[in-house]
């Protein structure tokens, strides 16, 4: 193993890309894992039925990503009418500290963005808070800007 560049002195976990598997939010046997990520890694406690709220109205903006059977990431997301836009929001983002910097959450990001502009949303936003260590780099390498008080889409995305 090799010593992990995410600032938490996790070790890094050693794999190819093509390793990862990339799933759908298939169901109920899922809500656990996302659970479980999204409990361990971000500082914003949620209920259960936060959770729900999102993946039972909008299932087809929510991944997963498996690393040998292992859930090692996920983003839950949502769309709708905001401020007369049709917009989508990426609620919540985690990718576990070894797998982090290998591109998980941007293949994460860019499939639930690809759903939504197939959806026809004009904007998606993700809130990101400045003093979570990764946050900004992701954001930026992501080709999302920082704007005012929320995240928007840059043109490159469509």
């Amino acid at each position: 193993m090799e010593k992990g560049e995410d600032g938490g002195g996790a070790e890094a976990a050693v794999f190819s890309p093509s390793e990862i598997e990339y799933v759908s939010y298939g169901g109920e046997h899922h809500l656990p894992l996302i659970m479980g990520l999204v409990d361990d890694e971000l500082s914003e406690p949620y209920s259960i039925f936060t959770y729900r709220y999102f993946v039972y109205l909008w299932p087809n903006l929510s991944f997963l990503a498996f690393h040998k059977g292992k859930c090692v990431g996920t983003v839950v997301c949502k769309m709708g009418e905001h401020r007369n836009t049709f917009r989508g929001y990426i609620a919540m983002l985690v990718v576990i500290k070894p797998y982090r910097g290998r591109g998980i959450a941007t293949e994460l990001v860019t499939r639930s963005i690809q759903v939504m502009m197939e959806s026809g949303c004009d904007e998606v936003t993700l809130r990101s808070r400045s003093n979570k260590q990764g946050s900004p780099c992701f954001v930026w390498s992501s080709g999302i800007y920082k704007g005012e008080e929320i995240v928007s889409l840059l043109p490159e995305w469509s």
